[in-house]
């Protein structure tokens, strides 16, 4: 099932040109995305981009998605039972998909085996959940490792403030996004990070 927007725009326009080049297929399974960008730039929609492109690909489907947002705006196709407005479920995500993983290696045909591809995207919590939450911590650095076998744990974490987001999570993640940042001192953070001269 695709994501919808809210605004519904079938043509695409209002995607950042740049963000449609993305090739999603260079992320890796279980990947840990950060995006930020400024209030009303468009996060929200171009994460729904890129969702929809998974959802189309048989091979990189996410099974379920979950929306943790303080707000709970936006993406219309993630059904009420999997929206939440805290961070406290991510335990039992973690832990499910565990047990799954534990199943699967018990499982020798891979008819037998349970395909769980799940995706978290985390909407904009601004108070500071995000800077001291050691599971989020723990999900950048070792997310890769809790399933394995038919299945994937993937973090889209969008802000609207880099600094935020924990040192942790912005070191380990697999891929950041940007767009609109108006502050010099999360653009000499991302300079100071990222990028560097050997």
């Amino acid at each position: 099932e695709e994501i919808k927007s809210v605004n519904n725009d079938d043509s695409n326009n209002s995607i950042d040109r740049d963000f449609k080049n993305f090739d999603y297929t260079t992320l890796p399974p279980s990947f840990y995305l950060i995006y930020t960008a400024s209030r009303r730039s468009g996060k929200s929609t171009n994460a729904e981009y890129l969702i929809n492109q998974f959802q189309r690909d048989k091979k990189r489907k996410f099974d379920a998605i979950f929306l943790l947002s303080l707000t709970d705006a936006g993406f219309e196709g993630i059904p009420k039972g999997y929206r939440y407005d805290n961070l406290d479920i991510i335990p039992q995500i973690i832990n499910k998909q565990k047990e799954i993983q534990e199943y699967n290696k018990t499982t020798r045909k891979n008819t037998h085996k349970v395909r769980s591809h799940i995706l978290l995207v985390i909407d904009d919590f601004a108070s500071g959940n995000l800077r001291h939450n050691s599971v989020l911590d723990t999900l950048s650095m070792n997310g890769r490792h809790i399933i394995k076998d038919n299945g994937s744990l993937s973090v889209i974490l969008m802000t609207q403030s880099l600094t935020k987001v924990s040192r942790v999570q912005r070191l380990n993640c697999d891929c950041m996004l940007m767009n609109a940042i108006s502050s010099a001192k999360e653009l000499e953070m991302i300079m100071d990070e990222y990028f560097f001269v050997l």
